[in-house]
């Protein structure tokens, strides 16, 4: 899973919180910041791996992403592991 987003407190916590509604497990994190080209904002980008349970639907993990998105003001893409 990937995030990425205006650099400001609360944006791990969220997704964090979320995962473990689902029941998943964050498995590793690496963050990221750096400053955009044009208007030197500090951006930040989030770079996850989850084991999710079985039982969870992968539409279910990016539901639940896609609400965190609409509330947190991200942009979030779920992928699925091999």
């Amino acid at each position: 899973m990937t995030a990425e987003s205006f650099d400001r407190e609360g944006i791990v916590r969220a997704i964090a919180a979320a995962l473990h509604e689902l029941g998943a497990n964050v498995v590793s994190l690496e963050t990221t910041q750096w400053n955009a080209p044009f208007t030197g904002a500090t951006l930040f980008r989030i770079e996850l791996s989850a084991e999710v349970p079985r039982t969870i639907a992968i539409a279910a993990v990016k539901s639940k992403m896609d609400d965190v998105a609409t509330a947190e003001n991200l942009d979030i893409e779920v992928r699925t592991g091999t």
